[in-house]
């Protein structure tokens, strides 16, 4: 999944059925997003993907090369794009591919038009990449995961005391990250829910 933070953490959705599934997972990322992996899901080994350092083709060559010696059972592509889809042409003829199709009509309602009602569904991109991993255990093994698989992502960042900022208890906090590269998806309540939040932990340390 080689594109922003929060569409990886979405991505986290498809390990659970992957691993319920008993399979070895490899991750391919960004190198900015390959120590997310390694301090919240130590079991997912990452593949850096670093076009910047070497240029485009060098790259991508190198990441054929890995995926030709992993020998792997299945790749799935969370990214769908036209990167990705020039990069299946090769993929699929070392094992089979599974995509998670992106459903364009409807996030440019959303993201662009602010169309809540556009048919995306509870769990938006989370749920279509654990859909998409529950079909290719499905289809490769044989397996029904929908019943052991986590419905939740995964990449929870665990709490160490030492690393928290300045005043910050450990015991009783909610962070907030309101920013957006696309103005539909930028809530305006975030504010509101902050003051909201303050005020039920504030009563909860009372208590």
């Amino acid at each position: 999944r080689l594109s922003s933070l929060g569409d990886v953490v979405h991505a986290s959705a498809a390990f659970a059925p992957l691993r319920a599934a008993g399979a070895e997972i490899h991750f391919v990322v960004k190198p900015a997003f390959a120590g997310l992996l390694s301090a919240t899901a130590p079991d997912i080994t990452p593949f850096i993907y670093d076009a910047s350092l070497q240029g485009e083709a060098k790259a991508r060559n190198d990441f054929y090369a890995w995926v030709e010696g992993q020998g792997f059972d299945l790749i799935l592509d969370l990214h769908d794009t036209l990167r990705t889809r020039f990069w299946r042409k090769k993929l699929s003829q070392l094992a089979p591919v599974f995509v998670a199709k992106k459903p364009r009509f409807a996030e440019f309602m959303v993201y662009l038009l602010r169309r809540r009602s556009s048919g995306l569904g509870p769990g938006g991109r989370a749920r279509r990449m654990r859909e998409s991993a529950e079909k290719a255990v499905r289809q490769i093994w044989g397996l029904e995961t929908q019943a052991t698989a986590s419905r939740l992502t995964e990449l929870r960042a665990p709490l160490v005391a030492e690393k928290l900022p300045p005043g910050l208890r450990l015991e009783k906090f909610t962070a907030l990250i309101p920013g957006s590269a696309w103005q539909g998806k930028r809530w305006q309540g975030f504010a509101e829910l902050a003051e909201v939040l303050d005020c039920l932990l504030k009563k909860d340390w009372r208590d």
